[in-house]
């Protein structure tokens, strides 16, 4: 599936997604320097098109990932750039 979106367009949101799933059977299966790549490749990707919901899902992913491995410091910062309260949480929403 990640060649055909890529055919399609090399940066898109299917891209990103594609990448994320194949970087979660990658971590489920142990191999956590090939689900690293993946999951830092589909976190440029949603950044470059613009695809929030995949910022906070693929640095999630990510922050899930350093859990595994015990890397703790970025495990929080993956995790605070997943979910940045200032800015969901304002006065008024």
């Amino acid at each position: 599936m990640l060649d055909l979106d890529r055919s399609r367009a090399s940066e898109s949101v299917d891209v990103a997604i594609d990448l994320n799933d194949l970087a979660g059977a990658e971590q489920l299966s142990g191999d956590f320097d090939a689900a690293e790549g993946h999951y830092r490749e589909a976190l440029r990707v949603a950044c470059a098109v613009g695809y929030e919901g995949g910022v906070a899902a693929h640095a999630g992913n990510l922050a899930g990932l350093a859990l595994d491995r015990e890397d703790w410091p970025i495990a929080e910062t993956l995790a605070r750039m997943a979910f940045p309260w200032p800015k969901r949480f304002s006065a008024g929403n």
